[in-house]
């Protein structure tokens, strides 16, 4: 069965980044983790995020 979902191109949640567009979308929607989630990265204070 494992061998199935790999072939699907699903992964177990154990095994999922950043980069996979499911966990950055679900960091993304939550508003607390924005912020901080590019600051990082861009090393740079930012004021303030609108979601649009």
């Amino acid at each position: 069965m494992d061998n199935k979902k790999t072939l699907l191109g699903i992964k177990p949640f154990q095994e999922l980044t950043l980069c996979d567009d499911f966990i950055f979308s679900k960091v993304m929607r939550q508003p607390e983790n924005v912020k901080p989630f590019l600051e990082g990265p861009l090393q740079k204070k930012i004021a303030r995020v609108s979601k649009i």
